[in-house]
Parts: structure tokens; sequence; C-alpha cells
């Protein structure tokens, strides 16, 4: 019984070590003005200027996502893959947008955006 007890109690202990996804405060960049972030004002313009081409997330283009559409930009955010694929070091092939960092400014946004929800407009 001594046994079964001992298991219990390390079981409960090691099943409220559950991993929780701490919400990362984003220090806003100087010159980076607003709060609120929509996919059609912000996010469209930064996906079109560093995603958004016919070698990359545009219809036809060879990424695997066309990004100028908002249900499938919400769905790979839920995904995660967007914010995991520009948190990488730009060495990473898995890195993006491919080779550069975004701006702050653009980070800024993008992070902010999806800790509001991804919202359309």
């Amino acid at each position: 019984m001594m046994k079964w007890s001992a298991f219990f109690f390390l079981f409960i202990i090691l099943s409220s070590c559950a991993k929780e996804k701490l919400q990362q405060t984003i220090i806003r960049p100087p010159n980076c003005d607003s709060l609120r972030f929509t996919f059609n004002e912000h996010i469209l313009p930064i996906l079109n200027a560093n995603c958004n081409f016919t070698e990359c997330h545009a219809p036809g283009g060879r990424g695997a996502y066309d990004y100028t559409t908002y249900p499938t930009v919400a769905n790979r955010v839920r995904a995660g893959t967007i914010e995991y694929r520009i948190e990488l070091p730009t060495s990473d092939p898995q890195h993006m947008p491919e080779k550069f960092n975004l701006s702050q400014c653009d980070y800024f946004q993008i992070k902010t955006w999806i800790q509001q929800g991804y919202p359309e407009k």
C-alpha cells in the first residue's frame, strides 16, 4: 500500500508540472505606433513586403501556403508555425523570411497581433 501512495503522490507532482506557454512581453520599438493591429490594415502589408512574392507565399508561389488570405494565415498562426518560424535564427533553414529578419516594428506588430487574438478587421 505504501508503494502505491508514493507512486500516486509522485504522479500528482509530475502531472502538475505541465508546460504552459508564457505570454511574452514585447517592447514597442520607437516610431512603431499603434496598439491594436488587424490583418487587413497592418499584417497583410508586412506579409506582402516580406513573404508574398511568386517565389514564396503568393498564389502559385513555391511556398506551401498562400499568405494573401486571412483564413490561411490565421490557420498558420493557430498551428504556431508563423510565430515559431520568425523566432528562429536566420541561419536556420526554417527561419522566415528566408535569410533575413523582419524589422523590429514588423516583428512587434506580428507578435502583438498574435497575442491580441489575430483579428482580421
